[in-house]
């Protein structure tokens, strides 16, 4: 069993006999203490102290799909296994987390710490998978709602101290996929989702160049699901164009089709906005299109 062993020191001392060392693998730790519990020289006393086979990289993987949680990896004490699994069952639900892990040193300082903060930003996906790799925690899923995901990443901007965290979730996946702005006397209302904060800011630049002296307000969220071929800022840039002939009203834009109601303050207003419309972004298709126009005459 000495192959078991990274490291080594036996000695014999009148009848006591010392056997010290560190593991050579998790698998070798195991073996060997199941070994040297059961080993009884006959007239010997036993003295053992293995010490934990040291790992790195030293992981931890926290997976989370349909409720269950699952955590594979190495821990650096039985205390933080116990804290792991306490929060993993806050954020299992009805389901008993499912706790694989093994014992062994290499940790980095505050890991038990580190392993907590993961399992917490999971309670922010619907899916999803923390790595804890040394002082490196890699984020994948998705995110259970648009506040989860704006939540999840003010948690990410503060990590525990030494470690860093690299994000790979996705915002959640609307169906149908939504997007709206709407006009009145005072302002430009913009709702439903973009596809990324890239779009949406996009967004935003688009509509307050044409906002004129009305206030601009951005109510959307991030949302996965907008069909590839759609521009959703090329989409913005019309609604804009719309409503600025309208004195109020709101272009709707659902899967792919794009819907405008409102009213006009004259029949040339109502005129250029069908011509708007008649003219929409590759991909999209007109929808119902109400707007209301006064009499041209009395």
């Amino acid at each position: 069993y000495i192959d078991l062993l990274a490291s080594a020191h036996i000695s014999l001392n009148d009848r006591v006999l010392i056997v010290s060392g560190r593991a050579a693998s998790p698998e070798a730790y195991r073996t060997l203490n199941a070994y040297l519990e059961t080993w009884n020289p006959p007239g010997f006393y036993l003295q053992k102290s293995i010490a934990l086979p040291i790992v790195d990289p030293f992981t931890l993987t926290v997976s989370k799909s349909r409720g269950r949680v699952t955590i594979t990896g190495f821990v650096p004490t039985d205390d933080v296994r116990a804290s792991l699994i306490t929060a993993a069952q806050a954020i299992a639900g009805e389901s008993e987390p499912v706790v694989e892990t093994t014992l062994a040193d290499g940790a980095p300082s505050d890991f038990g710490a580190a392993a907590d903060f993961a399992i917490g930003l999971l309670a922010k996906l619907n899916a999803g998978t923390a790595l804890l790799s040394g002082t490196h925690l890699t984020l994948s899923g998705a995110a259970a709602t648009s506040g989860d995901l704006v939540e999840l990443e003010a948690a990410i901007a503060n990590p525990p101290s030494g470690y860093d965290v690299g994000n790979g979730v996705t915002p959640p996946v609307v169906s149908p996929y939504v997007w709206s702005m709407t006009r009145d006397a005072e302002q430009l209302t913009i709702g439903g989702s973009a596809p990324s904060e890239a779009v949406r800011s996009a967004i935003r630049a688009v509509v307050d160049g044409t906002a004129s002296d009305l206030g601009l307000v951005d109510r959307s969220g991030l949302g996965a699901g907008l069909d590839p071929g759609i521009d959703l800022v090329a989409v913005a840039r019309k609604a804009a164009a719309i409503l600025a002939q309208l004195d109020a009203g709101e272009v709707r834009f659902v899967g792919n089709a794009l819907s405008v109601t409102g009213k006009a303050a004259t029949d040339d207003a109502k005129t250029a906005v069908a011509e708007e419309v008649d003219d929409l972004p590759n991909g999209v298709i007109k929808g119902s299109i109400d707007v209301s126009a006064p009499d041209a005459f009395r």
